[in-house]
């Protein structure tokens, strides 16, 4: 587990992609969530948030090289997204919101 990269399956990463690749999933998990909000599925967008929060908590108790402080700014904004989310879903199920386009309170028909 020393030197400058990683090996996993034959993939070879530094450590600042690997860290650039972890901001990165937050991104899609994010996506992901929007696509789960949308069929009004609390937990799989609590289940995205946690992992994210995980994620961002786990990451910047390392001592980052300069490079990936630009990402981390990234990350925050993933997270600040699904949290956001995560607050207009509960608006929705209590019919008073929308999220990703869908009028709250007026579910399957």
């Amino acid at each position: 587990s020393g030197g400058e990269g990683g090996t996993k399956g034959g993939v070879e990463a530094t450590p600042v992609e690997y860290i650039g690749g972890l901001v990165d999933l937050t991104g899609e998990i994010g996506r992901f969530a929007v696509t789960r909000a949308t069929a009004r599925d609390k937990e799989a967008v609590d289940t995205c948030l946690e992992t994210v929060l995980y994620l961002v908590g786990e990451l910047l108790q390392m001592p980052l090289p300069g490079k990936i402080h630009k990402k981390m700014e990234g990350l925050r904004n993933n997270q600040r997204k699904l949290e956001t989310l995560r607050y207009e879903l509960a608006l929705t199920r209590a019919g008073k919101g929308r999220v990703a386009g869908i009028e709250g309170g007026r579910e399957g028909g």
